[in-house]
C-alpha cells in the first residue's frame, strides 16, 4: 500500500501500489491528487507537508471520471460485508484462479521434492513461494480495509527482500511479541500457575487480530504500542469481539478439517488456502467497518 497525504486537505490516503504515479480523487475534499511512487509516512511526511511547494495546488490536468476514489470504491461497488459475503469473497474476480494457481504450485513442488537430484532446490523454492503467498494474504488485509470487493492481484515483486520477506516477517514477528509474556512466564516463573499462563495466552489471542491489522496498515512498531492496540479494541469492542468470534469459527473449522482423512489429499491444501483468505478478509473489514471510530488516519 502507498500512504501519503492530500496536498489540499492533508487527509491521509492509502491506495494499492498499482496506483503509483496516477491521478486519484481525495475522499476528503474530492480534489485531484497525484499518487507518489513511494509512501511518505512518519516524520518525513509531516516535515515535507509543512513546505509551501508541497501544498501547491494540483496542476490543471483533466482527471477522467473513471479515476478511482481513494479508500472507498464507488457507491455501487461497496463490498459485501455480510456473513455470506465474507465466505464468498475468495471466489470473486481473480480469486478462484489465484487459489487454483496456489494449489497447482503446491502439487508441482511436492512432485519435484520426490526427485533426488532437485528435491532440496524444490523445497527451497516452496519456502519462497509460501512467503510470497503470505505477502498476498497480507495484501488482502489492506485491500479489504480499503473497501475493495475483490481479491487483489499478486503482489509486486521488484525485490524479494523488500516486497516479500521484510513485510511478512515483520508483520508476524509483531504478533509473536504479544505472546512473549506467556513464553517468558512459562520458562522463568518460580511459582508457575496454569491459570496465569493461559490468561496470557488468551490475551495474545485476543489482541492478535488488531496487532496484525495495525502492522499491515501502519507498517511500523505501532503494533506493539499497548495504548494504541488496547485503546483501538475498546473503541470498537462489540464489533471487534464479533469479528474475533467469527475468526475463531473459521480457524476452528480449518483445524477440524485437518483431522479429516480426505481421499484427495490436496483438498486439505485447497481448504487451507480458502480459509486463510477468509481470515484476512475479516481482518481488513474490521477497519473498513470501523474506520471513523478508530480514527487512525
Amino acid at each position: 500500500m502507498l500512504k501519503f497525504r492530500c496536498e489540499h486537505c492533508e487527509k491521509k490516503i492509502s491506495v494499492p501500489d498499482e496506483y503509483a504515479g496516477k491521478r486519484v480523487r481525495c475522499p476528503g475534499c474530492e480534489e485531484a491528487v497525484s499518487v507518489p511512487e513511494e509512501s511518505m509516512d512518519g516524520g518525513m511526511m509531516d516535515e515535507l507537508l509543512s513546505l509551501p511547494e508541497v501544498k501547491a495546488g494540483v496542476s490543471e490536468v483533466e482527471v477522467p471520471s473513471a479515476a478511482p476514489l481513494v479508500n472507498r470504491p464507488a457507491e455501487e461497488e461497496k463490498p459485501d460485508v455480510s456473513f455470506l459475503g465474507v465466505f464468498a469473497y475468495p471466489f470473486k474476480g481473480a480469486g478462484k484462479y489465484i487459489i487454483l494457481a496456489c494449489l497447482l504450485i503446491v502439487i508441482v513442488r511436492d512432485t519435484l521434492i520426490g526427485i533426488p537430484m532437485i528435491g532440496r532446490a524444490a523445497m527451497a523454492i516452496g519456502l519462497l513461494f509460501s512467503a510470497y503467498v503470505s505477502a498476498l494474504l497480507l495484501s488482502i488485509i489492506s485491500s479489504s480495509a480499503n473497501g475493495d470487493s475483490e481479491m487483489p492481484d499478486w503482489p509486486n515483486l521488484s525485490s524479494w527482500w523488500d516486497d516479500v520477506i521484510v513485510p511478512v516477517v515483520s508483520a508476524y514477528a509483531l504478533v509473536v511479541i504479544w505472546f512473549l509474556p506467556a513464553i517468558v512466564y512459562k520458562y522463568a516463573a518460580n511459582d508457575f500457575s496454569a491459570e496465569i499462563y493461559w490468561a496470557l495466552i488468551g490475551l495474545g489471542c485476543l489482541v492478535s487480530p488488531m496487532v496484525l491489522l495495525v502492522a499491515v496498515l501502519f507498517g511500523s512498531l505501532q503494533a506493539i504500542n499497548p495504548v494504541l492496540i488496547m485503546g483501538s479494541i475498546f473503541k470498537i469492542l462489540p464489533s471487534y469481539l464479533g469479528a474475533v468470534a467469527l475468526l475463531l469459527l473459521v480457524v476452528g473449522a480449518e483445524v477440524l478439517l485437518s483431522y479429516v482423512n480426505f481421499s484427495f489429499r490436496y483438498l486439505e491444501v485447497l481448504l487451507g488456502i480458502y480459509f486463510s483468505i477468509v481470515v484476512m478478509r475479516i481482518l481488513g473489514l474490521i477497519y473498513y467497518k470501523n474506520e471513523h471510530k478508530l480514527g487512525w488516519f
